[in-house]
């Protein structure tokens, strides 16, 4: 029995496997878990859910070299070289206690004092390469979990490293491990779309964006490498639980192949055909392992929360499911607003009379009736009873259009025709019979105070049942809300350096080298302030150099850590052919629009 890896270790442990030759700092903020009803606005009884939100960001300290003010990003450390740059919408300096891993790449060890990063403008050479802002969705009635990526971003500055490569793939993957999942099914869901910057303000002048094509292939790289990490992993546990367990036979090969642990891989480009979509993307450069593949289709085709789980819908089991309980509201994303079109052009009924529905009054000592209750109906309950028809009016609106009409006329809107390819991509996985999501026999052992059994759908596991088949994964789920990540922060202060790193500059070296000395001083003067510096270092790290290593832009560095052969550069991932050889570095940007900021 040991400890459940946290986030923190295992990005750790991911970025000492790359060739750095200056030091990484780490930077993972998660909000406690809290109540949302906001995921399925539309249904009249919205499953139980708690929403989580992650801010995940990787410095690197720079070659020493100081850059005119004027000069733009392309030429941070070198001649026609740039950061390559990743843009999802699918969001320091640390002088406490961090993990800190070796030279070697062996993994965290033991907390220590790291060095003291830049403290301020023109101090050190510190700067913020890498962001993931995300979101996770929880409901425990089933056992199932929605882990949104909204938004990735490279400020195109720092070493020629697949930082954001890297980062991306091994977050994805420790949400999709037997171990450290959060619960027994997973969906990981993004929507790729290229632009130029998303975290990182002013930093699209010095990227040279990869478009929508070249994007949603690097999208489906990452996938397959987080795939690929999870599965070393799944087959490494295995084969040592079956030499202790005496496993034989098929039953030890089944464990060990992508059908058994149940992990799925689709995806969708609107508007085009499965057949145009191969050809555009093509097959995987590295095999995928046994029984996974990819499958062409959209999203949420199966509900989160079955009926039989929830009171989410009204609808028998043997009904398709309505558009309100089958597909999520995600924030800034295109499904969502396209829900919100289409129930805005449902004509609205009569706005409900609260006082027909109570018309009773109570009366106070002197006999007069209640203020609170003239009206019949107190403030909360009018606003409850208004809710309640809303959501009315929205279900049967959505239950007006099929889920094939929906993905149909998906295509045709703007964010998904407007000349560029993009795509929703999506994994899941369902631990396999016997397996709980907190709990492995040869693992990591997570304990809950109650749980029940549940069964889910199984036709999410590749090669056993069809979509449309009713076949069954039977499982046990924690009753009580999911488990508060380490040194969780409040969900405002979240937001807060989240708004504060799009306030930042990241326009040249100089103001981004700036910008990130005053993000990092903030983030550790509000975070320390809320959970203390004992928990500050918690949610830090540094990644120490390695010797010898020459990671300057314009030559091919981390060869080997990308999905596929390595050939061709992608979104920061500093992919090249060889070790040595001079590339130019492509910029990834994806998802959402870039939000206005307020005059």
């Amino acid at each position: 029995m040991s400890k459940r890896e946290s986030l923190r270790d295992h990005l750790i442990a991911a970025l000492s496997s790359l060739p750095n030759s200056t030091p990484l700092h780490l930077y993972v903020l998660a909000s406690s878990p809290r109540r949302t009803k906001d995921i399925f606005p539309h249904t009249t009884h919205p499953p139980r859910c708690f929403q989580t939100d992650y801010l995940v960001l990787v410095g690197a300290d720079l070659e020493g070299r100081s850059k005119p003010s004027g000069e733009t990003s392309s030429t941070a450390m070198g001649s026609g070289s740039v950061d390559p740059t990743v843009s999802a919408s699918g969001s320091a300096p640390v002088d406490s206690t961090s993990t800190s891993a070796t030279a070697s790449g062996g993994g965290p060890e033991q907390l220590a004092l790291p060095a003291e990063p830049p403290a301020g403008p023109g101090q050190g050479k510190m700067v913020l390469t890498s962001a993931i802002s995300a979101h996770l969705y929880t409901f425990p009635s089933s056992g199932s979990s929605i882990l949104y990526i909204s938004k990735v971003d490279s400020s195109a500055q720092g070493p020629a490293l697949p930082l954001t490569r890297k980062l991306v793939s091994s977050f994805i993957a420790y949400h999709l491990d037997l171990a450290t999942r959060p619960t027994v099914r997973v969906r990981v869901q993004l929507f790729a779309r290229s632009q130029g910057q998303y975290l990182f303000p002013n930093s699209a002048a010095g990227k040279r964006s990869l478009g929508g094509l070249r994007l949603c292939g690097w999208w489906k790289g990452v996938y397959e490498e987080a795939v690929r990490e999870v599965m070393k992993k799944y087959e490494k546990r295995t084969s040592a639980f079956a030499s202790v367990e005496g496993v034989q036979g098929n039953s030890r090969e089944e464990q060990g192949s992508g059908s058994g642990l149940g992990i799925r891989l689709a995806y969708l480009l609107p508007s085009y055909s499965a057949g145009e979509a191969v050809g555009m993307l093509g097959p995987p450069r590295q095999a995928l392992p046994e029984g996974i593949s990819w499958k062409y289709e959209p999203p949420f085709t199966t509900p989160v929360v079955s009926p039989g789980t929830s009171s989410s819908s009204s609808a028998t089991a043997s009904d398709p499911p309505s558009l309100a309980a089958l597909i999520p509201s995600l924030p800034d994303d295109p499904k969502t607003r396209f829900l919100e079109e289409l129930v805005d052009g449902s004509p609205h009924p009569p706005p409900p009379n609260p006082a027909a529905r109570n018309t009773s009054t109570r009366s106070d000592k002197d006999g007069a009736a209640s203020p609170k209750k003239r009206g019949g109906l107190s403030k909360k309950e009018r606003e409850a009873a208004e809710d309640e028809a809303e959501r009315k009016h929205a279900s049967a609106a959505l239950s007006k259009v099929s889920k094939e009409e929906f993905w149909e006329r998906m295509g045709f809107r703007q964010e998904c025709a407007s000349g560029d390819v993009t795509g929703f991509f999506t994994a899941e996985v369902v631990s396999p019979a016997g397996h709980t999501a907190h709990s492995n026999s040869h693992s990591t052992t997570h304990s809950h105070s109650h749980s029940h059994s549940y069964e889910l759908s199984s036709d999410s596991r590749p090669g056993e049942h069809s979509s449309d088949d009713p076949g069954t994964v039977t499982g046990t789920v924690p009753a009580d809300p999911p488990p508060t990540p380490e040194h969780a922060l409040p969900h405002e202060i979240v937001d807060r350096l989240l708004t504060a790193l799009l306030n930042t500059d990241f326009a040249n070296q100089s103001f981004a080298v700036d910008g990130s000395a005053a993000w990092a001083r903030s983030a550790k003067e509000v975070v320390s302030d809320e959970i203390g510096l004992q928990g500050w270092g918690g949610c830090v790290g540094t990644v120490v150099a390695k010797e010898g290593q020459d990671i300057r832009a314009g030559t091919a560095a981390g060869t080997g850590t990308g999905a596929g052969t390595g050939t061709g550069t992608v979104i920061g991932n500093g992919i090249g052919n060889g070790a040595g050889e001079k590339r130019k570095e492509e910029t990834v940007t994806m998802l959402q629009p870039r939000k206005k900021k307020k005059v």
